[in-house]
């Protein structure tokens, strides 16, 4: 069972084919106590039956904790599973993101210089590389996961000297190393003689109402300290008129692509509406967004086993979501991301079909499932086009309405189907390949 909250606030609204947009400033939670405005879904025009189909799929893809706010105010907060509002949960690298912020923070007070070699804050000798090369190697190169190490090796979590070994000139290709992350988050605390868990409170959590801790180099919180954070975010680093960080050069360039190697990534966040996209442990590169069904404006901390923190500036929108892994077990991107904000584009009531009830009713149905290798379309005919990705979030197979009436070929794994309705509307099913 879940429990959701949703209540609503007087604000002034215009109305728009998509939903209804706030003209009110920004809402900042109090930094003490529980108190949080809300916002009824019925304000934005979001329709019950779509909600209830949203917060399901989160429930049966072993979510724990799901927050949506507009402008700061919750409009959905649902716990399920076995959570509520004080249980605990991992970010993974979600968290990552808030070791971007204390970079910049330390940067802008003065402990550290992102240009500078990583060797000035761990010393020498911190990887496997000849002297000369290992000072090429900067702050810059690994908040942007471009230092150049070998990216063939397994242990990839491993920051052990041997495990850094300098095969690319940094900068010059994208590589996801959590060792490098790790030995990131130790540069901050070397330079500004601190802890991270110290440092996290001072300058963040103090300011914003955060609660939560590092454990190792995972931070475990409430769902609701996630939307805080992502909330700081969406405006800028400044919490109700207090800059958390006042460099905006750097704010700016956190979410800004930083190298062309992997234009969908800045500096530890991840970015939406790209022309193409690296995802972790695959060295090769993919056409399109990381998430077409989502904004293109869209940044994300995005973790192990599908913890999100979404950002949506266009639309003043946070998305939290913590819990299990949705479908197998993923690192950053996986095929959920894009199934989660199918449902969230689609809740706004559309008046030309509302009255409809033909179209709630169409499913799509895959068979046989699981399959041997080769799948067809129940109803082909209520389809204009679909799409299929596995659980990395690459796309492995797309066709039109004439390839939807015929049988589709797939290799053994776990898919996930996306196809347009002709009606308007997607509709989506999970696939496994045996």
């Amino acid at each position: 069972m879940r429990n959701l909250v949703c209540a609503a606030v007087t604000t002034l609204f215009l109305l728009s084919a998509k939903g209804i947009y706030a003209q009110s400033d920004v809402y900042f939670p109090p930094v003490s106590g529980n108190d949080w405005e809300t916002l009824s879904p019925d304000s934005l025009g979001w329709c019950p039956e779509k909600i209830e189909s949203l917060l399901n799929f989160v429930e049966d893809t072993d979510g724990r904790a799901f927050i949506i706010l507009k402008d700061g105010r919750i409009v959905l907060e649902s716990y399920m599973n076995g959570f509520t509002p004080d249980s605990m949960w991992y970010w993974a690298s979600a968290g990552k993101t808030i070791t971007a912020a204390l970079v910049g923070i330390a940067q802008e007070e003065g402990h550290l210089d992102i240009h500078n070699p990583v060797a000035d804050y761990l010393g020498t000798g911190w990887t496997d590389c000849p002297a000369g090369e290992e000072l090429e190697r900067t702050v810059f190169h690994q908040l942007t996961m471009s230092s150049g190490f070998n990216e063939a090796l397994l242990f990839w979590d491993c920051t052990d000297p041997e495990c850094f070994n300098c095969f690319y000139e940094p900068g010059e290709k994208w590589h996801y190393h959590n060792g490098v992350y790790r030995r990131l988050i130790e540069v901050v605390e070397e330079s500004a003689e601190t802890t991270r868990n110290l440092y996290t409170t001072q300058k963040i959590k103090n300011k914003i109402g955060m609660q939560g801790f590092w454990f190792d180099n995972l931070f475990i919180s409430r769902a609701r300290d996630m939307a805080r954070f992502g909330l700081l975010a969406l405006n800028d680093f400044v919490w109700d008129g207090d800059p958390v960080i006042n460099d905006t050069a750097y704010v700016n360039a956190m979410r800004s692509t930083a190298l062309p190697a992997n234009p969908a990534y800045g500096y530890l966040w991840w970015l939406n509406g790209k022309d193409h996209f690296y995802a972790p442990l695959i060295q090769q590169q993919q056409p399109g967004w990381i998430l077409p069904s989502a904004p293109a404006d869209m940044y994300a901390g995005m973790g192990a086993n599908d913890q999100r923190m979404y950002v949506v500036p266009s639309q003043g929108l946070t998305v939290v979501r913590m819990g299990e892994v949705a479908f197998e077990a993923s690192t950053a991107l996986s095929g959920f991301d894009d199934q989660l904000w199918q449902y969230i584009s689609d809740l706004a009531c559309d008046p030309l079909t509302a009255a409809s009830t033909d179209r709630s009713e169409i499913n799509l149905t895959v068979f046989p499932n699981p399959s041997p290798g080769v799948v067809s379309i129940a109803n082909p005919e209520k389809f204009s086009a679909g799409r299929i990705f596995n659980m990395a979030g690459i796309r492995v197979w797309e066709g039109t309405e004439n390839d939807l009436s015929g049988q589709i070929n797939l290799r053994a794994g776990v898919y996930v189907m996306e196809a347009d309705l002709r009606e308007g509307g997607k509709r989506s099913a999970k696939i496994v390949v045996f």
